[in-house]
């Protein structure tokens, strides 16, 4: 289960909201990834190591602008931008197009691999709940959680399990800890939903009110994932995602670039 995170504003000092995350995802009894969040006090930015060609997101909350730093190039995205690709799709498709429609329709041309790697995609840099359009597939479902009521020590914190749900399909079990106990965790969460509803924001002025709901990955309130387990098509695990670094040091990089 790749994780980023979710939700909840606390009034602490400006300079304080500075934090690293790190992640390794293992499979086979093999580090297959590593991913990094940094909360910085002007920014948030996300880096996957497996995928380098990704480059690394960098969200900005005020205005809400997302930036893509790839090889050397930035892609920005704020209201501009949104306006402008509005435009162009308006001029291309028709101004009353179903976009919501369309975009379901090409999906559901794409190969199932490919969908499930868009999809997985999606949910690294804006969450679980943050689903592409459905394409019959039930993978592509936002994701909920239901409380096991079993608590146990994981990768080092207190935490509850969770069976992680896509529609009536489970997915795969998520250990969440409260947030007091990972380092600036209520203004990481506090960040990543101000993401998510930038992210909901964007889709709705697309025509696609439904594409994301909730708040972010659909997290219950006050909880922080740890770590958990992703189960293929057989309900069987098939890797594991796992909190390796939470300290209150940040990189000087993490910054919109220039």
């Amino acid at each position: 289960m790749k994780l980023p995170l979710a939700a909840a504003l606390v009034m602490v000092p400006f300079a304080a909201h500075a934090a690293t995350y790190e992640f390794d995802t293992i499979e086979n009894g093999k580090t297959t990834d590593k991913a990094q969040i940094v909360l910085a006090p002007k920014a948030l930015c996300m880096t996957q190591a497996a995928n380098p060609a990704n480059g690394t997101m960098v969200f900005v909350q005020d205005p809400p602008t997302i930036y893509y730093s790839r090889a050397g190039k930035v892609e920005k995205i704020d209201q501009a931008r949104i306006d402008q690709l509005k435009s162009q799709m308006q001029a291309a498709l028709g101004p009353n197009s179903d976009l919501q429609k369309k975009m379901e329709e090409a999906l559901a041309k794409v190969p199932p691999a490919q969908r499930e790697m868009m999809r997985k995609q999606m949910e690294k840099y804006m969450g679980g709940a943050a689903a592409m359009p459905k394409a019959g597939n039930h993978q592509m479902a936002a994701r909920t959680y239901k409380t096991t009521g079993r608590m146990m020590t994981k990768y080092g914190y207190k935490a509850t399990e969770y069976t992680v749900m896509a529609g009536e399909h489970k997915v795969g079990t998520a250990y969440l800890a409260p947030l007091s106990a990972i380092p600036q965790g209520p203004a990481l969460m506090a960040r990543m939903q101000k993401l998510m509803d930038f992210a909901k924001s964007m889709m709705s002025q697309f025509g696609m009110q439904n594409a994301m709901t909730g708040n972010f990955m659909g997290l219950p309130d006050g909880y922080f994932p740890v770590g958990g387990q992703d189960f293929d098509e057989n309900g069987n695990a098939k890797s594991e995602t796992k909190l390796v670094t939470a300290s209150k040091d940040t990189p000087e990089s993490c910054k919109a670039p220039e």
